[in-house]
């Protein structure tokens, strides 16, 4: 997803009532989408068609309105912002909406593109934006996709990538691949070298082989090369995501949105480093706490495990994600 920290409509002039102006988003796009601002500087989407659309009467988006207009003579679908502080948001549907229905081969599979689409966001913009993310559901959520970003991306294709990706789904691991399950942790504080686990399951592997990758972070600038945020993290797996495979795109979003994460801007004013990734095989004696080794009666569980005294089962990820004789990973 393509966003920026330019509001494109500021530019635009106010029109005298009855009266938008605009200007077209961009050539590379297949149909003539336009930014646009009405006489009471509302901002808006125009989508500038060859004939009449019939408005979907079961799309109803949390802040923005659809309708209908003749624009510079044009009939045309319109989104308007109800307020205009909401901008940066707006940009993320109208960029979105843009690029998807750009996919069409005819204007009329165009439509039926777009209003899809909507569907889609108004499912999306139910959630309430005060609703935040605490620091440790941060955290957590930049070791899953630092994970899938540096090694399942680049071992499978997109939308088997996104579909390995079961933490968003409230399954016990973060990842599961064939018979590997992969938990993706944090560690914050090389010195105290700990990862924190939330249950008696996620280490549980009695049924299947389990992996613990750990990423140790460090806090930095956001000048520091390499450095990110949770968004930039997550938007930049969305770009390529959105270049590569629509579905895997628009799978990676809504499983995002289950999270509690959008691709606003939020998240962006604390930046981090990754200074290294390893793996440990949960095996024999590691110290795990599951259904296996506690008291009946003990149901939940919180624990930390010190990595110190895990060293006898560290392995490399290239030895936990080698690829087979058919190019995947074995």
């Amino acid at each position: 997803m393509i966003l920026n920290n330019e509001d494109p409509w500021e530019a635009l002039e106010n029109p005298s009532a009855g009266l938008i102006s605009s200007r077209r988003i961009s050539a590379d796009y297949l149909y003539d989408f336009y930014f646009a601002k009405d006489s009471s500087a509302k901002y808006m989407l125009v989508f500038s068609l060859s004939k009449p659309a019939e408005i979907h009467d079961k799309i109803l988006l949390n802040g923005i309105t659809v309708g209908n207009i003749s624009a510079d003579g044009n009939p045309s679908i319109t989104l308007t912002l109800k307020n205009n502080a909401d901008w940066q948001i707006f940009l993320n549907v109208c960029l979105d909406l843009c690029s998807v229905a750009s996919e069409a081969t005819n204007e009329d599979k165009a439509i039926d593109l777009f209003f899809r689409r909507l569907l889609y966001w108004q499912y999306f913009l139910k959630r309430n934006k005060e609703d935040k993310l605490s620091k440790e559901e941060q955290l957590g959520l930049i070791g899953e996709l630092v994970f899938l970003e540096k090694y399942i991306l680049s071992q499978y294709d997109a939308l088997d990538s996104i579909n390995f990706w079961t933490g968003a789904d409230a399954d016990a691991q973060d990842f599961f691949i064939g018979n590997k399950r992969i938990e993706a942790k944090i560690c914050s504080s090389p010195a105290r070298n700990e990862v924190h686990i939330s249950s008696l399951q996620q280490l549980d592997n009695t049924e299947c082989e389990i992996y613990l990758v750990v990423a140790y972070i460090g806090i930095a600038a956001s000048d520091v090369k390499d450095s990110f945020s949770l968004f930039l993290l997550a938007n930049r797996i969305a770009e390529h995501l959105q270049g590569t495979n629509i579905s895997a795109y628009e799978l990676f979003i809504r499983k995002l949105a289950t999270v509690g994460m959008f691709l606003d801007g939020t998240y962006n004013d604390s930046f981090y480093i990754v200074n290294k990734l390893k793996g440990f095989e949960v095996r024999g004696d590691f110290p795990a706490i599951t259904p296996n080794n506690v008291k009946k009666g003990v149901e939940k569980a919180k624990y930390i495990i010190n990595l110190g005294y895990c060293i006898d089962y560290e392995m490399s990820l290239e030895i936990i994600f080698k690829k087979g004789q058919n190019g995947r990973i074995a």
